[in-house]
């Protein structure tokens, strides 16, 4: 009995959360998705880039970031009625390096 009690509890507990998983999700309007490409100064490997993309990922309005330690270039996809550029150059000098202008 108790192993039924807690399977239903599980099972529970996983609908409950998909279910708000499913309701979080944002209408965008793609007419004000723009994609900024950033050159960006100090990137020497992978975990800069990673470290990078997370940050910006924060941003409410960033749908996907791309950083490439090579190039030095970042580009991201973002809708611009939440943010703007200087807010994505603030998260970028906040993690540790700089946008070139």
């Amino acid at each position: 009995m108790k192993v039924i009690g807690v399977v239903v509890l599980v099972i529970a507990l996983f609908s409950c959360h998909n279910r708000n998983q499913r309701s979080s999700v944002k209408e965008i309007d793609s007419t004000n998705i723009v994609e900024i490409v950033m050159n960006i100064e100090g990137m020497t490997c992978e975990g800069c880039e990673v470290t990078i993309e997370r940050g910006l990922l924060k941003l409410d309005g960033v749908i996907e970031v791309k950083a490439d330690h090579n190039t030095g270039i970042a580009k991201v996809k973002a809708d611009t009625v939440n943010l703007n550029k200087d807010d994505i150059t603030r998260i970028i000098n906040k993690v540790g390096y700089r946008v070139k202008e």
